[in-house]
């Protein structure tokens, strides 16, 4: 018998009961918000001084980058630094919540939690070609404000809740995140790991629970058993995977509706043609399948079950790209004929509109397949039948499931479930996420563990308070931004000159957790490239329809993994977040500052200081270029003054004016010990030097 040991007065144990106000102590005298009152009370109790605010100008690049992950423009930092109105602050932060660089942004993190790719990983890797359709589906959903309940409802739900709304069909692009492999042999063994997949990084992103450590046996920590584990999964056992999935029927006119016929002819004279080779395909590959796998595929469609759908569906991706290699099978008189066809059939296509898809789920009965608790987590090893449920040391009742006419409805009652306004977890969860956002670290130092084994929570009463407010104001997530970026604590400084609050502040809370001062990061690896396009003028702002594929080094060029660079300068001239995402082949510049594996859910990232590092920044292709590109610019402007061109270059990378040694340094770097000739290579090597100093690289 398993014991769970959780004391009475465990702030942990506070985060799985209902929600509820925290009582505001007696420090919000004074006019102090109830985050500023928290915070204040719990320095007090330990005797800690806080370190004065930051000046106007840190503070400025910190929300600036915080809020849009972009610095500041000179002419922004100048009209903040001369408007003395006591609403400065507040107008600065309204403006940037509004700004769509914010989606862009904070879209991120969201996309690092749920694994998101742009490819299906495992050796062959696909692309999945409509994904990032739910990628900007995020970011405009967080530019828009959708109320964070409707945005659980949606990615976990949205073709039951809302089957005509398109937007909310896309948002099911959730549950397809998961890596796949397409080529494989047992494709019983792919839909569990699918399953499982999806089972644990739904509980790590909403729940902020590490469920899948009772996927093999009793958890370890929390009170979840194993079968609660497959309970859970329950509610995701009638998902079907299709490749894509038709946005909206395509209208025809008259005369493309003729056309359309004669597409349809030419398809079915290709197909004859192929219909010999795709049957000995089909018996060639079935045969190395696993016997469940097989069975699937040689029953007609109309008779499979539910599970023998999914099954068959997983696994024509398989044939349907070995089919296009079919061709090689022809012999020359009849390639002939096929490439005359095919030629015609291309050009009849074009005169017809596209099909425009998505990458989503759906369901098709309203019964779904049977789960077992699996012994040791393996699919060989079924044991009793379980149904949807939820860990019963959170809610005792079962899930009231209503079934559709298409699908079981067990994911909608999962979704309302943690969509409950007292719901102990899902609003904690998500504004301790937001909370680490702005300080590095959430009140839970593990965003996606809130169980026994996270370290100690640290000011419990913020994380609740937050946590009400955001079921408060109808979910709106930009209200718990800007309560918190208006707050006491985020303003603070990360320099402090009196020794006294230094020693006692090192002593009593050394890991900060108290936040009696401002931390200095170094910018993530998107906020780096971000940054030094924005600095030398050749960011391309809004949204991109589509992935970015940018040019890859010379090492990388042969991979099987790779691809052809997009001809448009503008296009690689696109925030970070547009970036083609393969699983096999990461980015090597963001790869170098700690951007995570896209196979694993990644809440917190990485924070490493390694020499790799330090070289990519002086030798990366990309890097020399938008130093040589800004500093035509500034010799465009500038002509031959040397000081001029200081100063513009420190005013585009820095944002403030060099003071006299700089300006002195910097001359005689230029003029004296530069080893180019070419002015604008001199100009260049200044550049790339301000670009890699901390002031340039890291956050006050």
């Amino acid at each position: 018998m398993m014991v769970y040991a959780h004391a009475a007065d465990n702030s942990r144990q506070s985060s799985f009961k209902p929600l509820t106000w925290p009582k505001i102590p007696n420090e919000s005298v004074g006019g102090l918000s109830p985050i500023d009152s928290f915070w204040k009370a719990a320095l007090n109790k330990a005797g800690v001084a806080p370190a004065p605010q930051a000046d106007k100008r840190t503070l400025l690049r910190r929300l600036h980058i915080d809020i849009t992950g972009l610095p500041p423009k000179n002419e922004d930092i100048q009209e903040f630094l001369n408007d003395s109105s006591p609403y400065a602050y507040e107008k600065v932060v309204e403006k940037l919540l509004a700004s769509p660089a914010f989606g862009e942004h904070w879209g991120q993190q969201w996309l690092d939690l749920v694994r998101y790719s742009d490819s299906e990983g495992f050796k062959i890797d696909r692309i999945r070609p409509d994904a990032w359709k739910y990628r900007n589906w995020v970011i405009q959903s967080l530019n828009d404000d959708l109320p964070y309940d409707k945005f659980i409802r949606w990615q976990l739900a949205g073709d039951e809740l809302a089957p005509d709304n398109q937007v909310a069909r896309i948002a099911t692009g959730f549950l397809r995140l998961a890596p796949e492999e397409s080529n494989g042999a047992d494709y019983t063994q792919i839909r569990q790991d699918i399953l499982n997949d999806v089972t644990d990084v739904t509980a790590q992103a909403f729940l902020g629970l590490t469920l899948g450590c009772a996927r093999c046996h009793h958890h370890k920590f929390d009170p979840i058993r194993q079968d609660e584990y497959f309970k859970f999964q329950a509610f995701f056992s009638g998902i079907i995977y299709p490749d894509s999935i038709p946005l909206a029927p395509v209208s025809l006119s008259s005369g493309q509706k003729s056309i359309e016929e004669k597409v349809l002819s030419m398809r079915k004279e290709l197909s004859l043609m192929m219909e010999k080779h795709e049957k000995d395909l089909f018996e060639e590959i079935v045969v190395a399948l696993d016997p469940q796998t097989q069975v699937a595929l040689k029953t007609p469609p109309e008779k499979r079950t539910v599970t023998q759908t999914q099954l068959a569906i997983l696994a024509s991706k398989q044939i349907e790209r070995r089919k296009t290699k079919l061709y090689r099978r022809l012999k020359p008189e009849q390639r002939a004929i096929y490439d005359k066809t095919f030629e015609s059939l291309a050009n009849l296509t074009k005169e017809l509109p596209t099909q425009e898809a998505y990458m989503g789920v759906m369901e098709k009965f309203p019964l779904a397949p049977s789960t077992y608790r699996l012994a040791q987590g393996d699919v060989r090893k079924p044991k009793e039948e379980v149904q949807p449920g939820f860990p019963a040391w959170l809610e005792k009742n079962a899930p009231q499931i209503s079934q559709l006419s298409n699908s079981s409805g067990r994911r909608t009652a999962l979704a309302k479930w943690l969509t409950q306004p007292d719901h102990p977890l899902t609003a904690r969860v998500m504004v301790n996420r937001i909370w680490q956002g702005y300080f590095g670290t959430g009140l839970v130092a593990n965003p996606s563990d809130f169980g026994k084994a996270s370290e100690p929570y640290h000011q419990p009463e913020i994380l609740d308070w937050l946590a009400s407010e955001l079921v408060r104001n109808d979910y709106s997530l930009k209200s718990i931004h800007r309560m918190i970026v208006n707050s006491s604590p985020y303003k603070l400084s990360s320099k402090i000159s009196d020794p006294d609050i230094l020693v006692k502040g090192n002593k009593v809370d050394p890991e900060n957790h108290l936040v009696w001062h401002a931390e200095v990061r170094r910018l993530s690896a998107e906020e780096i490239r971000d940054a030094i396009l924005h600095a030398s003028g050749a960011l391309n702002h809004g949204m991109h329809n589509g992935v970015v594929r940018f040019a890859l080094p010379a090492s990388l060029a042969s991979s099987r993994y790779a691809w052809t660079k997009d001809e448009s300068a503008d296009s690689s001239k696109r925030r970070s977040i547009y970036l083609i995402q393969r699983r096999n082949l990461p980015n090597p510049s963001l790869e170098a500052f700690d951007f995570p594996d896209r196979n694993l859910s990644c809440a917190i990232r990485n924070d490493t200081v390694t020499a790799v590092q330090a070289l990519a920044l002086l030798n990366d292709p990309e890097m020399l270029d938008h130093s040589r590109n800004l500093a035509a610019n500034i010799l465009q402007k500038s002509g031959n003054n040397t000081r001029m061109q200081i100063q513009e270059g420190f005013l585009a990378i820095l944002k403030r004016a060099p003071d006299s040694a700089e300006l002195e340094q910097s001359r005689v770097f230029i003029e004296v010990n530069s080893a180019a000739v070419d002015p604008l290579e001199r100009l260049s090597d200044l550049i790339h030097a301000l670009l890699n100093t901390s002031e340039f690289l890291e956050l006050e």
